[in-house]
């Protein structure tokens, strides 16, 4: 691959030979490269060889003209704009779509086409086409390449009509009337097994009473297993659940119509969760005051107990007041923790006001603790390429043991599927899951921000012993 300025320059043989050698690699290799010649003559050809398609290309005095394409990858040649006849090209190609510039495409010869052949419309009524007919009765399996338009005329026979995805029908449907039933005139929809058994139930046959209900009896009384989407004519808007009972015994999500809050209940019709209208979430309270009296309110709350033997709720309580956001953590007794959240910082609280603590006397013999931490440099074994400082959680719990959580070698049980349940077509279960019981590690945990208070009454301590010898010092050195 080279290029020329097509002038031998006067110079020395050597020099004059290796000149004449690179116009002769020039011409050998049409004036190749990855751009343009520098110097160019009207008339001359050069190839890009930028990529592996490579463009030819003549340049007519000011412009370069591209020629053809060269597939150096398919061994092929593209030629741009061509007017040559095809005519007595036995196997001619095309290299992109064929424009017909309004012509037509005529001749007694065939068109074979593998692909798919796609127009807006045909001339004719089809009764000239070899192999097609005008009436399929006698297909016994016909199919569509695109929509069936019914010209306002009627499907009918005494067969089925088999549809595999979605059929939309814009006026009534009626499909066997004892089975399923769309009443477009009195908005209703009707599936029943066997009369007067109805399983879904889409109604809107007053202004007060909106409903969907599936069931299993007539009517879907309140003791079937019931599912309803209701206003229920009282002005409420609900997703209720029944089973087996009165209306009382059931789990319900609820709009009231007076607060427009959203309510989530339980079995007993017992209230569990609540958003109110202004956006605040409760769980296990309706009490949307916040933790602070200067507050601004609650938006969200959740409180319970971790067992049925302890008293004392745990509640986590997130408001915003007029600094920013805060989240609170707390015990009967007070708040335990907090996370306030400014425009301009984040802070982490443990509670530490004196009024929740007793038999508070100062930290002695920090520095003898603390020369029995020993720090490690270690990776997780999930992480073999990160290095990091740290502690092992059970050289620390001796020394100090509310750093810690768990205790070392742990074990815990739990429960896993050793057989996976099975499921028929419909998803019903056929046979339960087996399963087992098997021991995993129950980890240790560290909180190190509970060093940090070791950590400072040791370094009193050593300023302590520092200010002791600089005085000694001082002392010497004056005698």
């Amino acid at each position: 691959m080279a290029q020329h300025d097509y002038i031998i320059s006067n110079q020395t043989f050597p020099n004059t030979r290796a000149d004449i050698n690179n116009l002769a690699s020039a011409i050998a290799t049409n004036n190749s490269g990855t751009s343009a010649p520098t110097t160019q003559y009207a008339g001359q050809f050069w190839i890009d060889t930028t990529t592996t398609t490579w463009t030819l290309y003549i340049h007519d005095g000011t412009d370069d003209i591209q020629f053809a394409t060269i597939d150096t990858s398919a061994n092929t040649v593209n030629f741009t704009d061509s007017a040559l006849d095809v005519v007595t090209d036995t196997t001619p190609q095309l290299g992109g779509n064929l424009d017909l510039n309004s012509s037509d495409i005529t001749g007694t010869g065939n068109i074979n086409i593998t692909g798919t052949v796609t127009a807006t419309s045909f001339s004719g009524d089809g009764s000239s086409l070899t192999g097609v007919g005008g009436d399929v009765v006698d297909d016994t399996t016909p199919q569509l390449g695109g929509n069936l338009d019914l010209n306002s005329n009627d499907i009918t026979g005494t067969g089925n009509i088999n549809i595999t995805g979605t059929a939309t029908v814009s006026g009534d449907l009626t499909v066997d009337t004892d089975t399923l039933k769309v009443d477009s005139a009195n908005n209703r929809v009707g599936i029943k097994n066997s009369s007067p058994s109805h399983t879904l139930d889409i109604s809107d046959t007053s202004t007060t009473a909106k409903t969907l209900r599936v069931g299993q009896s007539s009517g879907i009384s309140t003791a079937d297993a019931t599912m309803i989407i209701s206003n229920g004519g009282t002005g409420d808007a609900m997703l209720r659940f029944d089973y087996e009972g009165s209306n009382t015994d059931r789990a319900r999500i609820g709009i009231t119509g007076s607060g427009q809050n959203l309510k989530f209940f339980t079995a007993g019709n017992n209230e569990r969760m609540r958003i109110d209208s202004s956006g605040v979430v409760m769980i296990s309270t309706t009490n949307t005051n916040p933790v602070s009296s200067g507050g601004q309110g609650a938006s969200f709350r959740a409180s319970g107990q971790l067992s049925a033997s302890q008293s004392a709720d745990y509640v986590i309580q997130v408001n915003r007041d007029s600094d920013g956001g805060i989240v609170h953590i707390l015990r009967s007794g007070g708040v335990v923790g907090s996370i306030s959240v400014t425009s301009s910082s984040t802070a982490y609280n443990t509670s530490s006001d004196y009024r929740l603590k007793e038999n508070v006397v100062e930290m002695t013999g920090a520095t003898d603790r603390l020369k029995q931490l020993s720090p490690k440099r270690f990776n997780f074994i999930t992480d073999a390429d990160t290095t990091v400082d740290g502690f092992l959680a059970h050289e620390v719990s001796d020394i100090v043991p509310e750093a810690i959580t768990g205790e070392k070698d742990a074990m815990r049980t739990e429960e896993y599927e050793i057989t996976p349940a099975e499921l028929d077509e419909e998803g019903n279960i056929i046979t339960e899951a087996v399963m087992g019981i098997r021991e995993v590690p129950d980890y240790q945990g560290i909180d190190q921000s509970k060093l940090v208070p070791l950590l400072v009454a040791s370094l009193k301590e050593a300023l302590t012993e520092i200010d002791n010898l600089k005085a000694r010092v001082d002392t010497l050195e004056g005698n």
